[in-house]
């Protein structure tokens, strides 16, 4: 994994007898008689300890002051008079075994499933030495309103902001189905896992690997979530798999143990998270997409060290963030494209030029207010799951050739239609996914949309 050992500095221990000796500043603990051990190593309190119902607390030493250790708790409690051990550096299986799977930040399963066997590599919580990261190739989100415009790269940083927690993390859930339909891997870090116990599409776990605090974890054990996510990604790149790691939210500031431990505040462990996505030259990739946190104004810099950024009020109402030209990025092939894909560009830039300059919508004529029309197929509706890219298009060009319609029809229309492909007609979707959009069946989406839109159907 993309990771060396911690530092080597020693604390002096009389060697035997080691135990907690009490609390110490700012929720850290001080131990006494480890010998040996090394700063960012963990420690473990030995099985039996009174009122012990089985379960070992671990704590990691963040500071080496004299013959003493300061610890902070990771998982578990510390109580005065405790028999700790060390056990070795911080560090994590890696391998395909982590997906369809749910651990804590430690590894350590949450899912009643069994332990990982797989040879531990240290996190990535420290520093990388590796050859330099590249970007790979072109990363669709499966959004098709975020991907007409900006072309991004398998191993960006993507933030996703703005909107409601639940519509970032929808946001996250529609990029993880289509990432998986690619056969790239998930790793999810969040504090609520029970949001990820299933795929986005709800088919069962899969390829979804959870990192997610549980009940016991202390704060720096909750901090070290998304660290393990990132490790496990990079243990997936290096296997030569495409990952998509999505922290779900983007961690907060960390306990004043982490600053201790790292020397380094929240922005800095940010960035250093950013820092790890990428892509290597001939083997895999890790993508990260990172869901801000509710009312967060992050600093301009720390959003700036992220590749793009996703505003999830875009997609709710419908508004690509398109370039100032005609040329849109498709998922397939559009045989004869050229006017209509000009003019399905033109109409949405014209309505965006429009609703910018603060005309209200029911003043908007000709190409802007056909605009209008066009965002009902980009814009966040009400289904269990999100439209697919390859949706989508069909929905717009459907809108394109179909005529006059009010903003209200036209969601109507998109509700019908949509149920439509995903239904009777899916051997059309099929055939456009396989490879290009040809006039055929262009006229075939047409007449759907205009049947639909005849019918009256509720």
């Amino acid at each position: 994994m993309d990771a060396t050992s911690p530092p080597g500095d020693r604390a002096p221990g009389p060697g035997d007898g080691a135990r907690v000796i009490g609390p110490g500043e700012g929720g850290r603990w001080r131990g006494r008689g480890l010998d040996g051990v090394a700063l960012g190593e963990l420690v473990v309190v030995r099985p039996g300890r009174d009122g012990d119902a089985g379960g070992r607390a671990i704590a990691l030493v963040i500071g080496l002051v004299a013959d003493e250790v300061e610890l902070a708790p990771l998982r578990g409690r510390l109580a005065p008079g405790d028999p700790i051990a060390p056990a070795g550096s911080l560090r994590l299986p890696t391998g395909a075994a982590w997906l369809g799977r749910r651990v804590d930040p430690l590894g350590a399963p949450i899912d009643g499933g069994p332990s990982f066997d797989a040879v531990p590599e240290n996190m990535c919580v420290w520093p990388s030495k590796s050859e330099a990261l590249i970007r790979g190739g072109r990363l669709e989100t499966g959004v098709l309103l975020y991907d007409l415009g900006a072309a991004r790269a398998l191993g960006d940083a993507l933030l996703i902001r703005g909107g409601e927690a639940a519509e970032r993390s929808g946001l996250a859930a529609a990029i993880a189905g289509a990432a998986r339909a690619r056969g790239r891997a998930i790793v999810v870090a969040s504090g609520d896992e029970s949001r990820w116990r299933g795929d986005c599409r709800g088919e069962g776990v899969g390829e979804i690997a959870v990192v997610s605090p549980g009940p016991e974890a202390a704060p720096l054990g909750r901090a070290l979530a998304p660290w393990s996510a990132i490790s496990i990604g990079a243990g997936l790149r290096a296997a030569g798999r495409d990952a998509v790691v999505i922290l779900d939210p983007l961690p907060d500031a960390p306990p004043p143990a982490w600053t201790r431990w790292r020397g380094e505040g929240p922005a800095t462990a940010i960035e250093r998270l950013v820092d790890a996505a990428g892509a290597r030259r001939g083997g895999g990739s890790l993508t990260l997409i990172a869901c801000a946190r509710a009312g967060e104004r992050l600093p301009a810099p720390l959003v700036e060290a992220f590749d793009g950024v996703l505003e999830v009020e875009r997609w709710i109402v419908g508004r690509p963030p398109l370039p100032p030209s005609s040329r849109l990025r498709l998922p397939v092939a559009v045989e004869r494209a050229g006017p209509v894909v000009a003019g399905i560009a033109a109409a949405l830039l014209l309505a965006e030029e429009a609703e910018d300059a603060g005309a209200p919508p029911a003043s908007f004529t000709g190409a802007a207010a056909r605009g209008l029309v066009l965002r009902e197929a980009l814009r966040r509706g009400d289904e269990a799951a999100p439209p697919s890219a390859i949706e989508s298009l069909c929905l717009l060009v459907a809108f394109a050739h179909h005529g006059a319609l009010d903003p209200p029809a036209a969601a109507r229309l998109r509700s019908r239609l949509l149920a439509a492909l995903r239904g009777e007609h899916a051997e059309l979707m099929a055939a456009i996914a396989a490879g290009r959009l040809t006039p055929a069946l262009v006229d075939r989406l047409v007449a759907l949309a205009r049947a639909r839109s005849q019918a009256g159907l509720p």
